[in-house]
């Protein structure tokens, strides 16, 4: 099962969930806690908790890159 999509790129915002913007530290808050959910899962023996923390981290950090790349091409700062 593929989660439903948490995270992506429009025009050079990061969006979250039902279409909230993020600031870049609230992006690398919410990645650092995925991380942090991802190791928890994986101590405590949960492969399903495990995979779909690590996919959000993953869906976060693909947007975050997405986003700095349409910035740069448009010669935005991101702010």
């Amino acid at each position: 099962m593929t989660p439903p999509l948490a995270y992506w790129s429009s025009g050079g915002d990061l969006i979250a969930g039902r279409g909230l913007r993020m600031t870049p530290a609230d992006a690398q808050a919410l990645w650092e806690l995925h991380l942090d959910e991802a190791y928890a899962a994986a101590l405590a023996g949960d492969r399903s908790g495990q995979a779909m923390a690590s996919r959000l981290a993953v869906q976060l950090k693909r947007a975050v890159r997405a986003q700095t790349r349409w910035r740069q091409a448009s010669g935005q700062a991101i702010r």
